[in-house]
């Protein structure tokens, strides 16, 4: 995996519960040129090595989750899967460090590529997506978790944050092997 020893010094304190909202963080000071240059490396660093994991690859404020949700509901019936939203953005560390975990770790790969429909959806300073997610339970930590069946309706939302237990080669997909349980 390739963790670089800042990123996860500065990830420790989040793994356990997740990032809190960006809202109550501090608050973003943005000069243009360096925030396109930041926001070019995030897009680098984002992108999983294998994005065939991801049916959303990025958490893009940009993009319509109601659009993408629609698109991931017909993939799913027409697979025969289940859909995960992962609700987080590009300012949460444990957000981007859990997309490259799980494209690079072969056990959760195959069972996400198996037998999901994995969709990011943005919740940041630029577009928080409050319409799409008022119809999910609240929010309480980043990365966030829904599991829906084939039809987009909400079978499972874990009420705490799962912080390492999305970062554990073992005890993860035991969970995902439960999630899975009736699409074939």
């Amino acid at each position: 995996m390739r963790f670089n020893a800042l990123a996860l010094a500065l990830a420790i304190p989040v793994l356990i519960n997740g990032c809190s909202s960006p809202d109550e963080r501090i608050p973003y000071v943005f000069i243009d040129s360096i925030w396109d240059e930041s926001n070019r490396q995030i897009n680098e660093m984002v992108e999983p090595a294998d994005s065939t994991v991801f049916f959303v690859t990025r958490y893009d404020p940009d993009r319509d989750p109601f659009e993408d949700s629609d698109a991931a509901v017909q993939v799913a019936r027409a697979e025969n899967k289940r859909i995960i939203l992962v609700v987080g953005g590009n300012w949460c560390l444990p957000c981007i460090e859990v997309a490259t975990f799980w494209a690079e770790t072969q056990s959760i790969r195959e069972r996400l590529i198996r037998n999901f429909v994995v969709v990011k959806v943005n919740y940041g300073p630029f577009n928080n997506n409050e319409r799409f997610l008022s119809q999910y339970p609240e929010i309480v930590g980043f990365p966030r978790i829904f599991v829906l069946d084939q039809d987009g309706k909400t079978l499972l939302s874990p009420e705490e944050p799962m912080g390492y237990i999305l970062f554990d080669e073992e005890l993860f997909p035991t969970y995902l092997d439960e999630w899975a349980e009736d699409t074939g």
